[in-house]
């Protein structure tokens, strides 16, 4: 198991402390990530810049958990 998964199996079991701002620049984005996102009810800065490309799977994903969490008033994507 790789570190990554590692990392969103602890994510998809972690009960999220109030973060407000989280820096995830050039790292990969899974289902997971899009749960954490979107019960991350008090954070206001995501940046994500390098995460994703044009045929991304998380994308539609990302934008749903991005729709449910409306705390994030600052978000970095290209």
């Amino acid at each position: 198991q790789s570190q990554w998964d590692k990392f969103y199996s602890f994510l998809s079991d972690f009960e999220c402390p109030p973060i407000r701002k989280l820096i995830f620049d050039k790292n990969p984005i899974n289902e997971h990530f899009c749960k954490f996102i979107q019960n991350s009810k008090t954070l206001n800065v995501l940046s994500i810049r390098g995460c994703l490309s044009n045929d991304s799977p998380c994308i539609k994903q990302l934008s749903e958990a991005f729709s449910i969490n409306s705390s994030i008033v600052e978000l970095s994507i290209s």
